[in-house]
């Protein structure tokens, strides 16, 4: 299964952090390779609705903001009553136990393909509706973050550099 297309010229992108960070940088770099649309979001503020504004493929973020829009999304899960919310908290439980490479079984399989199509489909809608790709990097990412927004058909890749010789040295695989 491919969980991004190949980026190209139809691709969208936004980017948030600042220009004369090397991440970013570097990232911008890329994209303006391939071609591909660039949108920059007008302040921290405003990212949500940048999001569905834009309605990118691809998101480049750091740590801090990912865990403060899991955040956001667990306290909107909070508000929800009665089989709402337990099909909520079902699904983000679900989300925390994802392996990648297949390794989840069939039952575990059938079990997220439902949780998809109930709940996490909002949480696409909530960040454009077409994102495919988060892309994380300056610090380390907690694992269940990757492992719930992986789950929830948003996989994220998570970078590793040192910002004083080089921008980006490895990345994960995208599953």
């Amino acid at each position: 299964r491919v969980l991004f297309r190949s980026i190209d010229e139809t691709c969208r992108a936004l980017s948030f952090l600042p220009l004369n960070h090397v991440y970013e940088r570097m990232v911008l770099y890329l994209y303006m390779s391939k071609g591909m649309s660039i949108y920059y979001a007008q302040n921290m503020a405003t990212i949500a609705d940048d999001l569905r504004d834009v309605q990118p493929h691809i998101f480049t973020t750091v740590p801090r903001l990912l865990e403060k829009v899991y955040d956001k999304i667990m306290a909107k899960g909070h508000e929800l009553t009665g089989i709402k919310k337990k099909l909520f908290f079902w699904a983000t439980g679900l989300g925390v136990q994802y392996k990648p490479y297949s390794e989840n079984g069939f039952l575990y399989e059938f079990q997220l393909k439902i949780a998809r199509k109930l709940i996490f489909s909002k949480w696409q809608e909530a960040l454009g509706g077409e994102l495919e790709l988060l892309v994380s990097g300056s610090a380390a990412l907690q694992p269940r973050l990757t492992k719930v927004f992986t789950a929830a058909g948003i996989p994220v890749m998570e970078g590793y550099g040192l910002t004083e010789t080089s921008p980006v040295i490895s990345v994960n695989d995208m599953r």
